[in-house]
């Protein structure tokens, strides 16, 4: 767990963790948003796993636009929801933070994570340099430093929860 990652996760209330851990577990695929090194704005869709301190970790080809961009700037935005929901149950997050390759010594234990999500990621023996560095990708972090919720079930009808909360 990264320290940012750990503070992150301590900013959350009990409801706000299992708001969380259900729309993460609902859905499969996120919207990842990166920033090039002249300012553009680059959107990438990606399967994804997450541990139990909410880090969000993605298997992308290290020459990927997004994986160039958290090279040079790891300032990075992920959007998760179900586009099938109705409106009677609106829920979704928006996520803040950086993304980060994963380093060599944690990349077995960030697959594993990833295999349990999807199994058919990987053989059982198989390690991080046997799927991920022979195939030219990678497995990448993305560590939340802030969380718009909006789950109108659990928390607030028609309202954004921040956290942590806006300073103005």
């Amino acid at each position: 767990m990264s320290a940012a990652t750990a503070s992150f996760a301590s900013e959350l209330d009990d409801l706000q963790s299992r708001s969380l851990r259900e729309i993460l577990s609902t859905s499969r695929l996120l919207s990842l948003a990166t920033v090039s090194p002249d300012g553009e704005a680059h959107i990438n869709t990606a399967f994804f796993a997450f541990s139990a301190d909410f880090a969000i970790y993605l298997l992308s080809p290290t020459t990927s636009e997004h994986a160039t961009h958290a090279g040079l700037n790891p300032s990075a935005a992920v959007a998760v929801f179900d586009s099938h929901q109705t409106r009677e149950r609106r829920r979704g997050v928006q996520l803040f933070g950086r993304l980060e390759e994963v380093a060599p010594g944690d990349g077995d234990a960030v697959l594993a994570c990833f295999r349990s999500r999807f199994p058919d990621v990987a053989g059982e023996n198989e390690t991080y340099d046997d799927v991920v560095l022979t195939h030219g990708s990678a497995l990448y972090a993305f560590h939340p430093e802030r969380v718009k919720l909006f789950d109108e079930a659990l928390l607030i009808a028609d309202a954004y929860v921040e956290i942590p909360s806006a300073v103005g």
